[in-house]
């Protein structure tokens, strides 16, 4: 009968020597933290049901309009926030509201706040000889250079970044197309953008122990014949980077109503991927109740969602 092989791990001495050649150090895992929700089954579909959000890892929230994602996002947030992790809210869609997620346990005055600005810009040697809009590449910069600032005023430090949407950015190439030289190639260039974001914001992400959610609203292709016709929109690196994807959707019309007035909604929560350690669980689902006007969210199982 033939033995095991044992995997040997890597040898303290080895890890020196190869520091001391390259000049930088390799080989070296970075502290991890992990963001307990205190919901064990909103847990378990963003991660571990123990333990929670892990830090390092890139989370993809994808739904219809209106289902919740920017509401979930900021109940998210708040609950870092208090767990002294410094937040970032990058806004695409003009939609940050500060007493809206004040309401979901979010303090803004303790929230960097980046969005698209007006003027012309620097990126490298080039200057724009006009003012414009700023391109997504140029936004993004400085959401980078924030991420490594706070790195380097506190290794040890923790960040969360909400990104809202990855739908709404436009990236230099387009915007210089303006509305008449639109072709091909400009038309996918927000999703090499998001494409290349992905891949940049993942290793970063791990070396800042950030937290990053991106919000994705999902896109309907009418000729789809079978299955379902809702796509992500941006692209492969938009599956492959995130460590985890979650779809979020209201059940039936999804209002939660006080007479005539809305004042919340209700849905499923369902990772399609999890790979965040800890004891994570893929096909993880759980039903939602939303409060716009309260931090007064309820997980409960997925089979007491009427209309799921």
């Amino acid at each position: 009968m033939k033995k095991k092989k044992h995997l040997k791990r890597i040898d303290p001495t080895d890890i020196q020597h190869i520091n001391k050649m390259l000049g930088y150090k390799t080989l070296v895992k970075p502290p991890k933290y992990w963001l307990d929700t205190g919901f064990p089954r909103l847990n378990a579909v963003m991660g571990s049901k123990e333990l929670g959000l892990a830090t390092g890892k890139i989370y993809l929230v994808a739904g219809k309009e209106s289902s919740g994602k920017s509401v979930l996002a900021a109940k998210l947030a708040g609950i870092a926030q208090k767990d002294g992790y410094d937040v970032a809210w990058v806004d695409g869609e003009n939609s940050y509201d500060s007493a809206h997620v004040r309401r979901q346990g979010l303090h803004s005055s303790r929230v960097a706040l980046f969005y698209p600005e007006y003027g012309k810009f620097k990126l490298g040697k080039k200057v724009s000889d006009i003012e414009e809009v700023e391109p997504a590449e140029y936004l993004f910069t400085r959401v980078e250079l924030w991420m490594k600032i706070r790195r380097r005023q506190n290794p040890d430090g923790k960040l969360f970044i909400v990104i809202d949407s990855t739908n709404s950015f436009s990236p230099k190439e387009e915007q210089e197309a303006g509305y008449t030289d639109q072709n091909m190639r400009t038309n996918l260039s927000p999703a090499k953008f998001l494409n290349k974001l992905t891949k940049r914001l993942s290793p970063l992400a791990v070396h800042t122990n950030a937290i990053i959610i991106l919000i994705s609203q999902l896109r309907t292709n009418p000729a789809q014949m079978f299955g379902s016709p809702d796509y992500i929109p941006g692209g492969g690196g938009m599956k492959y980077f995130p460590s985890i994807i979650v779809w979020m959707r209201r059940v039936k019309d999804g209002a939660i109503k006080k007479g005539d007035r809305q004042v919340g909604v209700k849905g499923l929560l369902t990772n399609t991927k999890n790979k965040v350690g800890g004891g994570s669980i893929e096909r993880k689902k759980t039903g939602y109740l939303a409060y716009f006007f309260e931090d007064n969210w309820q997980f409960i199982s997925s089979l007491k969602i009427k209309g799921a």
